[in-house]
């Protein structure tokens, strides 16, 4: 897919979006996930997530955007969330799809991208400026034309929302005891990984502004979010699920015990990413009101 030319770039990048749209029939659904893949923002692709999103689609009978986004180091987070939105935007615009038949799914920092997505509606429907010119003058633009930006609602996969120190530090149990456990986010990506992270998104005021946990998450719209209680973002997953309950969003938490990171991805081959997914298919069907059709 491809949305304008590349003709213009600058801090944040081109106008141009890529990714894959997954059909369910014959001819497009109303009813559209925008599926952002993880990789801590240094690895992944939208290719590598559509067998599995092809999945979601036969489940709800519904359609899959899978966008494709930059990638540290050669990009910084701005404009990661640049490619996202402007994604986003296509979706509406060049597809015409309703925001209320969106559902936005994250896997992993796919989940903090799309936190930090509806964050970002949020903050410009209150007229808040984002750091972000860019972003802003986009999102501004569009709700103008629009009138509505906001999806329905959010699908978080053990989201990585926190890039602070403090998201590995022994007070954060999680990130510090189960990565000796973990399969995905093992002793390796700790020790490697997270610092070279860290590096790229900058000092720690910065990387507080980047986390989703560490930002409003005012009139946002329902969430569901599901972890394993033995995976290292377990705790950052509850602080964001406390946080968007605190500031009264509806959120449906599913819990799953002695999983490792992204075990959802893992449905093809182990029972309880099969009944997770399926769990966050039951909360889409819900959301879009395709219960018992």
């Amino acid at each position: 897919l491809e949305g304008t030319a590349e003709e213009e770039v600058d801090e944040e990048g081109s106008r141009t979006v890529t990714g894959y749209y997954v059909q369910k029939g014959d001819r497009a659904s109303e009813k559209v996930v925008f599926w952002l893949y993880g990789g801590a923002y240094l690895s992944g692709d939208a290719w590598g997530n559509t067998t599995i999103a092809e999945g979601v689609s036969q489940r709800c009978g519904v359609d899959v955007f899978l966008p494709s986004y930059r990638l540290m180091p050669e990009y910084n987070y701005d404009q990661i969330l640049w490619d996202v939105v402007l994604a986003y935007i296509y979706l509406l615009f060049e597809r015409r799809v309703s925001p209320s038949n969106i559902i936005l799914l994250g896997i992993s920092s796919g989940g903090g991208l799309v936190a930090r997505c509806l964050q970002a509606i949020a903050e410009v429907n209150r007229g808040e400026a984002l750091e972000s010119g860019r972003i802003t003058s986009l999102l501004s633009q569009c709700l103008r034309k629009q009138g509505n930006l906001m999806p329905r609602g959010g699908v978080l996969l053990c989201p990585f929302v926190d890039y602070t120190d403090e998201t590995y530090r022994k007070t954060r149990g999680s990130f510090e005891e189960y990565p000796a456990h973990d399969l995905v986010v093992n002793q390796s990506v700790i020790e490697e990984g997270v610092p070279y992270l860290a590096i790229k998104l900058g000092d720690m005021t910065n990387r507080a502004r980047t986390s989703p946990v560490y930002r409003s998450f005012q009139d946002l719209p329902p969430l569901c979010v599901v972890a394993s209680e033995h995976e290292a973002v377990f705790d950052q997953s509850i602080d964001l699920v406390n946080k968007a309950r605190a500031a009264g969003v509806p959120v449906t938490l599913g819990l799953w015990k002695y999983m490792c990171h992204v075990f959802s991805f893992m449905s093809p081959f182990i029972p309880e990413g099969q009944d997770s997914m399926d769990f966050a298919c039951q909360w889409i069907d819900l959301q879009f009101g395709l219960l018992g059709q």
